[in-house]
């Protein structure tokens, strides 16, 4: 699937285009739309201002279905991982009675279906014996007791007591649980607008991209590119040090090499929407 993933993320989980970037004006009210667009052009106009608009529901109807697909993916991925502990997250994901003990609950069902696994109780099991492991561990090094109490109490172990610890647990079969999360929404259209309006920030930070317009669209057949220029920012400190450890607010932002990204547009039932 060749779609612009760093564009649509962008633009979709971060809520920016490139006039939301450039400009601080108010946008405008966007009117209904039928389903799908007259152009490749119209989608996309329709996919931006929706963005600025924070109009998500819009901007999931512009997208083509498999690309509505890889976004799910993306945004659960994002919600899941890096904003698990989010307080609009959880309040986004509580909406739909999706909570760490409904969602484990309908994954292990999944993936004793799919693979023959009771993964709770292999979990529990797991965790049993890594609990011997760590008693036996402070019994051998009675020492690090006191140290733990030095650094507030935060227990500490060597990673290498962990390696043999059985029953292994497999790895996150991920398209399982993104179809576990799926099975828990009924509305999917409102879920996405949901999740994506907990995960985006309402001011785009120093370095947001700056995204061009979209320019020479090429239609074959069902289907067609365009290209935006893209311009991505990195801070340099005073001294002319590219991405500090430490910013500081005096470090200049300073603009990379504008480069050009294909966005892919595809025709269905003779309307066209972004995406494969």
């Amino acid at each position: 699937m060749r779609v612009l993933v760093s564009v649509l993320i962008i633009t979709c989980l971060l809520g920016m285009s490139s006039s939301s970037v450039c400009l601080a004006e108010e946008p405008a009210a966007l009117e209904p739309i039928p389903s799908g667009y007259d152009s490749p052009q119209a989608a996309y106009e329709a996919y931006a201002a929706a963005g600025e608009a924070r109009d998500w529901k819009t901007q999931y109807d512009a997208m083509t279905p498999a690309t509505r697909e890889m976004q799910w993916w993306g945004l659960n991925e994002f919600a899941f991982v890096f904003r698990k502990n989010d307080e609009a997250v959880i309040a986004a994901l509580e909406q739909f009675g999706i909570t760490d003990k409904s969602l484990d609950a309908v994954y292990y069902r999944k993936y004793q279906e799919k693979h023959g696994i009771d993964l709770e109780n292999l979990r529990a099991e797991h965790e049993k014996n890594k609990e011997k492991v760590c008693a036996q561990y402070r019994k051998d090094h009675p020492e690090i007791l006191e140290e733990w109490k030095k650094n507030g109490g935060a227990e500490s172990y060597p990673g290498e007591i962990f390696q043999n610890i059985k029953p292994e647990v497999p790895g996150l079969d991920r398209p399982l649980f993104h179809q576990s999360v799926l099975s828990m929404v009924p509305d999917q259209r409102e879920f996405f607008a949901a999740l994506t309006e907990a995960t985006t920030p309402t001011e785009p930070g120093r370095l947001a991209p700056r995204i061009g317009k979209l320019q020479r669209v090429t239609i074959s057949g069902e289907r067609a590119t365009g290209y935006v220029m893209v311009t991505t920012f990195h801070l340099e400190t005073a001294e002319g040090r590219r991405n500090s450890p430490v910013t500081k607010p005096t470090d200049k932002v300073v603009a990379d090499q504008p480069f050009a990204e294909p966005i892919t547009f595809r025709r269905i039932d003779g309307r066209w929407y972004v995406g494969d």
